[in-house]
């Protein structure tokens, strides 16, 4: 999990979501020290949204075409799931400016 870049109080997924808002950055709820995350974890989450989209086609191919999209969609949805796990393990704080 990662550290708030001010005081290095261990933030969880709890902390940030009680929070949750549409500014640009969130408070520590130690020390109220603004962060934001950095590059590398935005890119991964536009990763993650594209790997989503392909899984949203595979269910509809699967739904609405016919039985072949099944397993493509299931191995799609196996993918995003790890890549989540992983993504979530490498997310970094930064200072907000």
């Amino acid at each position: 999990m990662p550290n708030c870049p001010y005081c290095d109080f261990l933030i969880t997924g709890k902390n940030v979501t009680n929070t949750l808002s549409f500014k640009p950055y969130s408070n520590c709820p130690k020390c109220d020290g603004r962060f934001t995350v950095d590059s590398a974890t935005k890119r991964r989450q536009i990763i993650a949204l594209f790997i989503t989209l392909i899984s949203l086609i595979f269910t509809i191919g699967w739904c609405f075409l016919n039985q072949e999209w099944l397993l493509p969609s299931v191995m799609s949805y196996i993918v995003l799931i790890g890549f989540i796990i992983w993504a979530n393990r490498k997310v970094r704080y930064i200072p907000f400016k």
